[in-house]
């Protein structure tokens, strides 16, 4: 992963669109990215409680 991040962060830095993380306010996010006309947010690093039983997991 370390050794393919970089080009991944030179093809989609080239489109503007890295992940953005440390927007504060909708302001911001405008400012950052001026042509977008879409948005998708991903919702899958939620934090998951599972059961410490390996028979309930």
């Amino acid at each position: 992963m370390h050794g393919l991040l970089p080009i991944l962060e030179q093809a989609l830095g080239f489109k503007q669109v890295l992940p953005e993380r440390k927007l504060r306010n909708m302001e911001e996010f405008l400012e950052r990215f001026l042509n977008v006309e879409a948005v998708i947010l991903d919702g899958t690093e939620r934090p998951v409680q599972r059961p410490k039983d390996s028979e309930k997991q």
